[in-house]
């Protein structure tokens, strides 16, 4: 028997387990994805404590949920989601500078009750977080600073402001990614400086058949960002359609649009970035057999993406 149909007799509320509502709880606001057992939808304290009753009599663990903004992926794992923002979002109370609430509040909607009292619940992390990408981009695109010198002391400066908030979030953060991209944006950064880029680019265009070269360009594009991350290699990609666009033949947003989709359709491949995380964070398989699954599906589309993007994107020309 399901755990829907299990555990839905025991509470008012909802239980779902099809794979739609998986699904849809298996990621929040990072990146991490893993699909949950099963979402409750209490609607009552006594629903909150029949479901953990329950789910420890069956050994299911039991993971809380408000609004899912986590960026470390607190709100997603392998147990039964319960959803308190449908039902049990509710301020109880505020009386002098303490409030009760259900779990299902967010802190803008208690912000806006307790303004009517002249109070704050801070920090206002969204504001703070927003504040420091923008103090990011203004650091790198006016003054020229250094993007990781500069990313790395906005972080700390999130943290020291809102430690509780932060807290485990250096732990979480899927280091072996991060390494596969600044190795990668590294390697492309070689290519570009001992000509590899500008070589290759200006080869395939001495083709001479426009609509055959921005194809090989595409499959160039596809193959080599189903073995890297598109987000690294994509900048050394973009210049090998330069001379072909140098041409006149092609129009440059047709030709790049169909090098973008070519690269990050093919991020399904288990060798990629996204397909590497897939195949970490997969549950109710085999990790063998869905990496097997995974690596025909992503051979696949590197056969048929890059083509399909060329023929509806580049061979019509509407895009210019």
């Amino acid at each position: 028997m399901s755990l829907a149909r299990t555990l839905s007799p025991l509470i008012e509320g909802d239980v779902r387990d099809d794979p739609y509502t998986r699904h849809l709880y298996s990621s929040d606001a990072s990146m991490y994805a893993i699909e949950p057992l099963a979402v409750a939808f209490p609607r009552h304290a006594g629903d909150v404590q029949a479901l953990v009753a329950a789910c420890g009599e069956l050994g299911v663990p039991v993971l809380p949920r408000g609004a899912g903004t986590s960026l470390a992926g607190q709100t997603v794992g392998a147990a039964v989601i319960v959803d308190f923002s449908r039902h049990m979002n509710r301020i109880l109370e505020i009386d002098g500078t303490t409030a009760r609430v259900q779990p299902g509040v967010v802190q803008d909607q208690l912000n806006r009750a307790a303004r009517r009292q002249g109070l704050m619940f801070g920090p206002d992390t969204s504001t703070l977080t927003l504040t420091g990408i923008v103090a990011l981009c203004l650091a790198v695109l006016v003054f020229q600073l250094d993007v990781g010198l500069t990313a790395v002391t906005v972080a700390v400066v999130l943290s020291l402001t809102s430690p509780r908030t932060n807290k485990g979030a250096v732990e979480k953060v899927a280091w072996p990614t991060v390494l596969l991209i600044c190795g990668v944006v590294t390697y492309v950064g070689v290519l570009q400086e001992i000509g590899t880029v500008d070589y290759v680019g200006s080869s395939v265009a001495a083709i001479g058949i426009p609509l055959l070269v921005a194809l090989l360009i595409c499959y160039v594009g596809g193959v080599v960002s189903a073995f890297a991350s598109t987000v690294g290699i994509l900048g050394a990609l973009v210049p090998l359609a330069v001379p072909l666009l140098n041409q006149g033949t092609l129009g440059p947003v047709a030709m790049i649009s169909a090098l973008s989709v070519s690269s990050a359709i093919v991020d399904v491949s288990p060798f990629s970035t996204t397909g590497a995380l897939l195949v970490a964070n997969v549950r109710g398989m085999e990790r063998d057999a869905f990496y097997r699954r995974l690596l025909t599906y992503g051979a696949a589309i590197v056969v048929v993406g890059p083509l399909a993007a060329w023929a509806v994107l580049v061979v019509p020309g509407w895009l210019g």
